[in-house]
């Protein structure tokens, strides 16, 4: 029990969502070479950053931010400005984050009391809520854990600060959505082969699969991003099948570009039925490309042979540049291509 009172407390209050000291512990592991003016300054200016934002989603998408640049902290080394980029997640040395899953975590806001069925944490950090509904039909009984969500959303929204994750599950199917997804866009986790996995018992693989603590940082910080829309920021995440579309294609051009001229030159297909989300595939993957170090920051150029898809495709890459780090930008004809190459 880590509420307040509780004989494993860690919680100074029921409205304090985050685990501090584990938090702080996970950072002085994670940046050993900073020193501790810089880890605390860190910490402040998280506390504050998320503290600032009331909105639940922009809170988020400011916390995405920080997942994956870091806390940049300036500080000064014999008499010379340094900055220090203060990570919050370890991803190359495992170990060192904090893993935690907390069944029945109670929490107040204001007038509101509910408690979510599991909380799973990453560094203190509540990253998954998973709601729990009766073993039985599929449609009623995950409705249900969705819309008991969208009621936590509402009503403790600062449990969804740090939020990557929505799990609605009756044990037997299980559906996943990020912060914003409507009830349409939470989708199933599945494996490309089907081998190891079976469609009555949904949720233990997706535990065992999406939530493996090596999947689970991986996914978090590649295939998580926010778009603009009209209505306000919304947050993306990666289908199963987008993320090892992605992954399996990645992998290929990194073989490809090491072969050199004894490669093939063409990395093979990937197969997109209508509404699958290619665009989005093909934006994770652009992402993936331009952040894999064996490819040496190259340029990505995407033929379309229509140009209602042209448009579609740059307005979805438009849409994603803080996640792509860069301003993509739409080429008219071939003249345009070949001054824009040139610089």
């Amino acid at each position: 029990d880590i509420a307040p009172g509780g004989k494993s407390q860690e919680r100074a209050s029921l409205e304090d969502v985050i685990l501090w000291k584990r938090f702080e512990g996970a950072l002085a592991r994670i940046n050993p070479s900073a020193p501790d003016t810089v880890l605390s300054e860190a910490i402040r200016r998280f506390r504050r950053r998320l503290s600032e934002e009331p909105n639940a989603t922009r809170c988020n998408r400011i916390f995405q931010e920080m997942l994956t640049e870091g806390i940049r902290i300036e500080h000064r080394e014999g008499g010379k400005p340094k900055t220090f980029p203060v990570r919050i997640v370890s991803r190359d040395d495992l170990g060192l984050n904090d893993w935690l899953a907390v069944n029945q975590v109670e929490v107040w806001n204001a007038r509101n009391h509910r408690i979510p069925d599991i909380v799973v944490y990453l560094n203190g950090l509540p990253i998954s809520v998973i709601e729990l509904k009766t073993f039985a039909t599929e449609s009623v009984h995950l409705l249900n854990a969705y819309k008991q969500l969208q009621t936590y959303k509402d009503e403790i929204s600062q449990l969804f600060m740090t939020n990557e994750i929505l799990v609605a599950s009756n044990g037997a199917f299980s559906r996943i959505g990020s912060l914003t997804a409507g009830w349409d866009r939470f989708m199933p986790w599945r494996s490309m082969e089907g081998e190891h996995e079976s469609p009555e018992m949904e949720l233990e693989f997706m535990i065992r699969d999406l939530f493996d603590k090596r999947m689970l940082v991986e996914y978090i910080h590649d295939f998580a991003l926010f778009q603009d829309k009209r209505a306000g920021p919304v947050k993306i995440i990666a289908g199963y099948h987008q993320y090892h579309a992605a992954k399996a294609a990645v992998a290929r051009t990194v073989e490809e570009v090491q072969k050199h001229k004894e490669g093939r030159g063409r990395i093979g297909v990937v197969w997109h039925t209508q509404g699958s989300g290619k665009s989005l595939t093909m934006t994770f993957l652009t992402g993936l490309i331009a952040r894999e170090a064996n490819l040496r920051n190259p340029t990505v150029l995407v033929i379309t042979d229509r140009k209602d898809l042209d448009g579609q495709l740059f307005q979805t890459f438009d849409a994603a540049k803080e996640y792509l780090r860069q301003e993509p930008m739409q080429i008219e004809d071939k003249d345009d291509l070949v001054a824009t190459l040139a610089g």
